[in-house]
């Protein structure tokens, strides 16, 4: 089983965000702009990938210095919806017999097709 970390802190331009750190780098979902729907498909999209090759689990970990309580509670609720969402989608994905193992399609977030 694959652990990764998600936090509620801010990022270089001072905005709040959630942050998933994923490898090679961080997926930043900004809480305060409109494109937040779309940051969080993308941030969905990877974690399936990451389905693909073994069972995920997201943990909350809390930023030392962070003040924005209303977010980490929104953040932590977050995780653990995430967390169901991911076992179902990990069961649908090896009851359908799909390719485990393997890179997953790339979706893009808008058309959902693989491209």
């Amino acid at each position: 089983m694959k652990h990764i970390e998600m936090t509620v802190t801010t990022n270089e331009r001072a905005q709040d965000v959630f942050r998933l750190k994923t490898e090679p780098e961080h997926i930043d979902v900004v809480l305060t702009e409109d494109n937040g729907t779309n940051d969080l498909k993308n941030l969905f999209a990877r974690l399936l990938q990451e389905l693909f090759k073994d069972d995920v689990e997201i943990k909350f970990v809390k930023t030392d210095g962070y003040k924005t309580r209303i977010y980490e509670d929104v953040c932590r609720e977050y995780v653990s919806v995430l967390n169901q969402e991911l076992i179902t989608a990990r069961e649908k994905i090896l009851e359908e017999k799909l390719p485990v193992n393997e890179p997953a399609p790339v979706l893009d977030g808008n058309k959902r097709e693989p491209r």
